[in-house]
């Protein structure tokens, strides 16, 4: 495994945690409102 692989892996995990904690962001915001 090449260190680019297991960044781009990394930039991965990071892009679909931020999409998750994305769409909880919006679900609790149109609770709110």
């Amino acid at each position: 495994m090449t260190p680019k692989t297991s960044s781009f892996k990394l930039g991965n995990e990071t892009y679909g945690t931020l999409k998750v904690m994305e769409v909880i962001a919006i679900k609790l915001y149109s609770i709110a409102v």
